[in-house]
């Protein structure tokens, strides 16, 4: 509940600004693992997102397991039709799940 009016006063907020407010649903466009880097679109917007992780897959010959971490995201870059912009509202909420967006894409990839 308190998440949900934390998100509500930031859209409420980031709408006095006519700033536009990033929300999901989310697809990953492009995921460079080696880079530590995630083009994220957003409905007309594209993130370019920069984190560091953890991600490796082992095994015994029996089984296999994979672990997957982004253990923080160091920059986020939005871009419209026009290029590079400055002019939005990301919640830190949005930020979490844009996480979880990257390390199930991440887990995919090491299938």
């Amino acid at each position: 509940m308190k998440n949900a009016l934390i998100l509500a006063a930031s859209v409420a907020l980031a709408a006095c600004s006519g700033k536009p407010v990033i929300t999901g649903p989310y697809e990953v466009e492009s995921l460079d693992m080696e880079h530590n880097v995630a083009a994220i679109k957003s409905g007309d917007l594209v993130l370019e997102v920069e984190f560091e992780g953890r991600f490796f897959k082992d095994g015994n010959g029996f089984q296999s397991w994979r672990d997957v971490e982004v253990e923080s995201v160091n920059d986020v870059k939005v871009f419209n039709e026009d290029g590079e912009t400055e002019d939005y509202v990301l919640p830190s909420e949005e930020v979490s799940n844009i996480v979880q967006v990257i390390e199930n894409e991440i887990a995919e990839k090491m299938e």
